[in-house]
């Protein structure tokens, strides 16, 4: 017998022949070269839905709809602060489904959403938008226009050796 967990398609049909007709699981199971299990589930299979192979799917089933989907997305959008318990709560109250909070996320990461910290910056005062606004009509300048200006801050002066050596 060897360590094979399922069948052939082939091989699946010929052993609920073997099993309609009367014999054994553990016959079946020696004559297919396979554990007694296998026919087992396989004859326990053949009589809950009529077919000989296992139905294909992909992990569990979803919680959520399509229809839930964009509702969380939704609501994340118009609210950008919101977090994943509010999500959920409201999620239960519109729908009546509940649904962790994990869910959620990964619902909000498949809309592409993700949890982003604001940067943190210095405000700007009113000083600082009269300089941008100036800075900004230099903007768009040619290089002749350019080649008139003096820039005196360009040359750096240390008062310290760079490299760690003594001058002399």
């Amino acid at each position: 017998m060897t360590s094979r967990h399922h069948l052939p398609a082939e091989l699946q049909w010929t052993a609920i022949g073997r099993l309609e007709a009367g014999q054994s699981q553990t016959e079946v199971a020696r004559w297919v070269n396979v554990s007694p299990s296998v026919v087992h589930r396989l004859w326990r299979q053949f009589q809950t839905t009529d077919l000989a192979s296992r139905k294909f799917s992909q992990g569990w089933p979803t919680t959520t709809t399509s229809t839930d989907d964009r509702y969380l997305t939704l609501c994340a959008g118009r609210n950008r602060n919101t977090t994943s318990i509010f999500l959920k709560s409201s999620l239960a109250a519109a729908t009546g489904r509940l649904v962790s909070m994990s869910t959620v996320r990964r619902r909000l990461h498949e809309g592409g959403l993700y949890v982003r910290q604001p940067a943190i910056c210095v405000k700007l005062t009113l000083r600082h938008r009269r300089n941008r606004s100036q800075w900004a009509q230099h903007v768009h300048w040619m290089r002749d226009q350019w080649r008139a200006v003096v820039f005196t801050d360009e040359s750096r002066f240390s008062l310290e050796s760079d490299s760690r050596r003594y001058l002399i």
